[in-house]
This record gives C-alpha cells, sequence and structure tokens, in this order.
C-alpha cells in the first residue's frame, strides 16, 4: 500500500501492453449483482446475449453478490465459460453505485486477474446488454493503444457533446479534496479530509494528476475493458489491498476507477464512436434499437424503462 504521508514512491514503468497481449487473446467478464429478482432476470439475459454473439473467448465469469440472496443462482446460468460468484466486502456499507459498487468491483478484478488470466476483464452492469461481437475489435483497440488502461465509452469535462457530465463529476472530484465537506449519498454526512482513507485517496488523487489527469475525465461505468495492464497497475498502486478504501464516497465507480488507471500512469481510451463497440448513456438507451444495430455498435445501456421505452420491448426486439 502507498503511503499516505510525505514524497510519493516512484513506482515502476507501466508494462508494454503489446507484450501482455502476446498471452493468450481472451476477456474475463465482471458483473455486480444487486438485490432483486429482476436482476438475476437481467444478469441471464446478459450472458445469454454475450453466448449468442461472443462465445468465444471468455476465461471465466466472476460476479460480486452485492446483496442478492439468490446470488448462487447464477452459476446455474448455461454459459460456455465457469462462473464464479463472490461477495462484496462492503458489507452493506456505502452507497450501492458508487464507493459500495467500486469495492465489490475492484474485489472481483482482482479475483478475475489472479483466477482467470486474459487480456482484459469485461464490466458490464446487468442492464448492459450485447448485440454484436465485441472482443476482437477490443483487442484491437489495446494493441493500437499501448499504454491503454481502460478502454470504453469516454467523457471530458472541456470536450464532446456531453461535457455536462464529466463535469458534474469534475466538482466532485474537487470535493474529494477539501478538508471538509458535506455530502448528501447515501445519507447526508461530512467527509473529512485527515481521516487515514482519505489521505490514500489523495495520494490516488496526486498520482493521477502526475500523469495529466483532468478532474472528472472518465469512462462511463455501463460497460468498459479493464485491460491487463491497468489489473496490474492497480496492483503497483496498492489499489488491490483494501478496496474498502473506496467504500464510502459517493462519487460514481466509473470516476474513480478512471482515476486510478491514471494514477497507474495508463491511459483512458475511446471506442464509442459510430461504429465502435460501447454506446452507454447513464439511464437510457442513446438511439432506438435498429438504429443501434444498423450503427454497429456491440455493447450497449441501459436496456432500463425511460419515458415511452420501456425494458420489455426493447429486450424483446
Amino acid at each position: 500500500m502507498l503511503q499516505a504521508r510525505g514524497r510519493l514512491p516512484v513506482l515502476p514503468h507501466p508494462p508494454d501492453q503489446t507484450r501482455l497481449l502476446s498471452m493468450p487473446e481472451l476477456y474475463t467478464l465482471v458483473v455486480a449483482l444487486g438485490p432483486g429478482e429482476l436482476e438475476l432476470t437481467r444478469l441471464t439475459d446478459l450472458l445469454s446475449s454475450i453466448a449468442f454473439h461472443q462465445r468465444e473467448g471468455c476465461a471465466g465469469v466472476v460476479l460480486v453478490n452485492d446483496g442478492n440472496p439468490a446470488a448462487s443462482k447464477g452459476k446455474g446460468i448455461s454459459f460456455p465459460a465457469s462462473i464464479e460468484v463472490v461477495q462484496n466486502p462492503r458489507e452493506g456499507r456505502g452507497s450501492g453505485w458508487a464507493g459500495g459498487l467500486l469495492t465489490g468491483l475492484l474485489h472481483g478484478f482482482r479475483i478475475a486477474h489472479a483466477q482467470f488470466p486474459a487480456s482484459y476483464v469485461l464490466k458490464l452492469d446487468t442492464d448492459s446488454l450485447v448485440i454484436a461481437p465485441f472482443h476482437a475489435r477490443i483487442l484491437a483497440a489495446i494493441e493500437a493503444a499501448p499504454r491503454a488502461g481502460l478502454v470504453g465509452s469516454y467523457l471530458h469535462p472541456h470536450q464532446g457533446d456531453r461535457q455536462d457530465i464529466a463535469r458534474y463529476q469534475a466538482e466532485k472530484v474537487r470535493k474529494l479534496r477539501a478538508p471538509v465537506s458535506l455530502w448528501r449519498i447515501p445519507k447526508p454526512h461530512l467527509r473529512f479530509g485527515w481521516t487515514a482513507r482519505a489521505r490514500q485517496l489523495n495520494v490516488y488523487q496526486a498520482r493521477a494528476r502526475e500523469h495529466r489527469y483532468v478532474d472528472g475525465e472518465f469512462i462511463e461505468g455501463g460497460g468498459y475493458a479493464l485491460t491487463r495492464g491497468g489489473l496490474e497497475g492497480f496492483e503497483r498502486l496498492g489499489v488491490f489491498a483494501d478496496p474498502r478504501v473506496f467504500t464510502d464516497l459517493a462519487v460514481g465507480e466509473d470516476t474513480i476507477c478512471s482515476m486510478l488507471v491514471k494514477a497507474a500512469g495508463l491511459d483512458l481510451v475511446d471506442l464509442s464512436g459510430q461504429g465502435g463497440v460501447f454506446c452507454i448513456e447513464p439511464r437510457w438507451l442513446r438511439h432506438p434499437p435498429p438504429e443501434l444495430i444498423s450503427q454497429g455498435w456491440s455493447i450497449i445501456h441501459s436496456v432500463k424503462d425511460f419515458g415511452e421505452a420501456k425494458e420489455s420491448e426493447t429486450r424483446a426486439y
């Protein structure tokens, strides 16, 4: 684990991603499973979509159980790779979509990295869906960017047509650096910057800024690929040593995960343009299903009810 005070330690240079790709070109799937029967239904649909469109290449699946008493049923879903269920170590603390989720995912990433070695971990939400093959295109993106750490739908607070989302995240990241701050999620509370966990997070932030991190830039969390280089970077930083450092944060898991990738000296790579792999929106689908298919995306999010768009109708399509 990094020291929270004094000079930042000197870390080894990030590994050459092209060397890492000389290993078997596989991916590992990591999915967080929240409470409710609907989550198991969505998980089944998600795994079925992967089995149909991208049957080859999966080394294994890690389901992170985040409060679903029926999570063990996930192991019985038909899928062409082994499925393991692990518990989120947050034990009910924190926010299930922010720091609490990140705690569980980091635990899942560590297990995936140790038990199912692969070129990358594919993190998907249960309300994501695969609608076309993706593996070869993600591998090509990693090979083309040797310092890639996280690949997906990239947002920047000063670039692109969705700057408002990244600017909102930037405000939260800056707020984390305050000596004392008031937060309202998961319930109103004060955060003090001098606690051990807050100091540790400041170390990660400082390391990220050394690598030209911009507050608020991030890869959207509905679906992304964390490269083997990113996983090894997390090991070097000590991120896997105690993922509960992040449990109480009221900042999206994707924002903090992206910051940690930058802290490891690696890059955030966009693969979301028209014809790209990822078409990710926080609460809805960016386009109607026929357009998503015709424009060539592979992984879409979020397949939930929103306005006149109904989840059941989208899935039926």
